[in-house]
């Protein structure tokens, strides 16, 4: 396989996440108040921090394409802390996303 079929397929192989038994989202969507910006990402990582006082991104891969790049990490810590109204419960999290730029 070449070009586009190589990326559909990393697209449509990507782990899926699992949450048990719990039917919550998981992840809650973050306010449109947070401006994609640095102001915006630092207001997001203390929230994270607030919740996951040991939260660490690991970088996966990444991929550039033209003028667009995409970042698959995963998203590590322990709930130690209110987040979005949730009470610190003491499990780990284990959370893959992309972002792209």
């Amino acid at each position: 396989m070449t070009g586009r079929n190589e990326k559909v397929l990393s697209i449509r192989s990507a782990p899926k996440p699992s949450h048990g038994r719990d039917s919550r989202p998981i992840s809650p969507t973050v306010d449109a108040g947070c401006a994609a910006s640095a102001e915006g990402d630092l207001e997001l990582i203390a929230m994270m921090r607030a919740g996951f006082p040991d939260v660490r991104w690991t970088l996966e891969e990444t991929v550039t394409e033209g003028d667009t790049a995409a970042a698959r990490f995963t998203m590590r810590g322990t709930h130690q802390g209110e987040f979005f109204g949730i009470l610190a419960s003491g499990k780990t999290i284990s959370v893959q996303a992309m972002n792209f730029y």
